[in-house]
């Protein structure tokens, strides 16, 4: 069986809210302004950030190329003083050659300048500073000269004209050793 309910029931209506009062009208708008206002705040400073971040990235990426340029220009200073290095070690060289190369002339000079006519040079030898010489003579005052000579030049370091050997070989034949110190300019 159907059943009809004809009593009505109640309808509940959405009741009307009551008026918003002024004081909360006012909350309502100050919220809504704060919460705007701290959009606006957060996002100014989240661009501050990144404009921040923006900027030492490009200050990072100078340096960076300034570094880059600096290593070469490092490397090319390093391969500068390098050559600088080399070339002075062959001018010194240099140097050194030519000073050595006019000391065996003054040598030759100044033995055959102060050697007797009678006396004969078999070997002369520099090491350093220190000269030695072999040869022979046909006297002993011959060598004895030559030594007086070694002793007053101003080529040889006082006192240091050494007789090392002097033998007979045969009738008007000494061989003989000296060696002394000779004293570049």
């Amino acid at each position: 069986m159907i059943r009809i309910n004809l009593l009505r029931e109640e309808i509940s209506l959405p009741r009307k809210r009551p008026p918003v009062s002024v004081s909360e009208k006012r909350k309502n708008h100050l919220f809504i302004f704060m919460l705007v206002l701290s959009f606006v705040v957060i996002g100014f400073l989240w661009w501050r950030v990144e404009s921040q971040i923006a900027i030492l990235d490009r200050n990072i990426r100078i340096a960076e190329q300034r570094r880059i340029k600096l290593e070469g220009i490092i490397k090319e200073v390093k391969t500068y003083e390098e050559q600088k290095r080399s070339l002075q070690s062959k001018l010194d060289l240099i140097v050194d050659l030519q000073r050595n190369q006019s000391s065996p002339v003054q040598l030759m000079q100044q033995v055959s300048d102060l050697l007797p006519i009678e006396i004969w040079i078999q070997s002369l030898r520099q090491q350093g500073e220190q000269i030695n010489l072999e040869g022979n003579s046909v006297s002993y005052n011959a060598i004895a000269t030559f030594i007086e000579n070694l002793n007053r030049s101003n080529r040889v370091q006082p006192g240091s004209v050494n007789l090392i050997n002097a033998e007979e070989r045969g009738p008007g034949e000494i061989q003989f050793s000296l060696s002394w110190i000779f004293v570049r300019d």
